[in-house]
C-alpha cells in the first residue's frame, strides 16, 4: 500500500532523474508491488524500483526519508520472460546519490 502521493515519493525522484536523463520510464506492477520499467532494443525493459531484499523491495510509493536503496534489472525478453541480469543493486539511504547511480547504471545498458 502506497504510503505517499506519488508527486511527493521518492518514485518522483527516480521519474524525474530518468527524465532528465532522456530516458524513456513509466510506471507498472499489481496489487502487491510497483516499478518503473524502461524499455530497451530487441522488446527487453529494464525494471526499476526499490532494492530487492530492503524495507521498501518492489515499491516507489514512499516518502524519500525511507529509502534504502534502489534495484534495476534487465529483462532482456521483457517482463513475462523469466530471464533477467541485475545491473543494479544498493542499499543507499540517500535517495540523491542512489538514484544518480542507478540512472548511470540504465544509461550503460541503453549504450550497449
Amino acid at each position: 500500500m502506497p504510503t505517499c502521493n506519488l508527486a511527493l515519493c521518492a518514485g518522483r525522484f527516480l521519474l524525474n532523474a530518468l527524465s532528465r536523463a532522456e530516458i524513456r520510464a513509466h510506471a507498472d506492477g499489481d496489487r502487491t508491488s510497483d516499478y518503473f520499467v524502461v524499455p530497451v532494443e530487441d522488446g527487453g525493459v529494464i525494471l526499476v524500483a526499490g532494492v530487492s531484499g530492503q524495507s521498501k523491495e518492489n515499491e516507489l510509493h514512499y516518502r524519500p526519508a525511507e529509502h534504502r536503496g534502489w534495484g534495476a534489472g534487465l529483462y532482456p525478453d521483457g517482463l513475462d520472460g523469466g530471464r533477467f541480469t541485475e545491473i543494479y543493486r544498493s542499499s543507499h539511504s540517500d535517495l540523491a546519490t542512489d538514484t544518480n547511480l542507478v540512472v548511470t547504471a540504465v544509461q550503460a545498458v541503453i549504450a550497449g
